[in-house]
């Protein structure tokens, strides 16, 4: 009979460890989507912000090209003025 107690014991054990292990495994694939639903959406808003980034940066260049050319003119203009002088 003990050996028959010590048997219904460890099935009884294994039954729960088995449980505890499949929840367990169920928490961790719950957290890893989780995880990756997250990286998702910051990628999207990274995608996001560096488009605003790009449409930002050309009106940039653009002036900075601008500012160049309004410089080199001014600078002509200049030296136009003190020749004429």
């Amino acid at each position: 009979m003990n050996n028959t107690f010590d048997i219904d014991f460890l099935n009884e054990e294994i039954k729960k460890t088995e449980e505890q292990l499949e929840i367990d495994i169920k928490k961790v694939s719950l957290l890893q989507q989780e995880i990756k639903e997250i990286q998702e959406q910051t990628q999207t808003v990274v995608n996001e912000k560096q488009t605003l980034i790009n449409k930002a940066t050309q009106p940039i260049l653009e002036n900075q090209g601008s500012l160049k050319k309004l410089k080199e003119i001014k600078t002509k203009l200049e030296v136009k003025i003190k020749a004429n002088k």
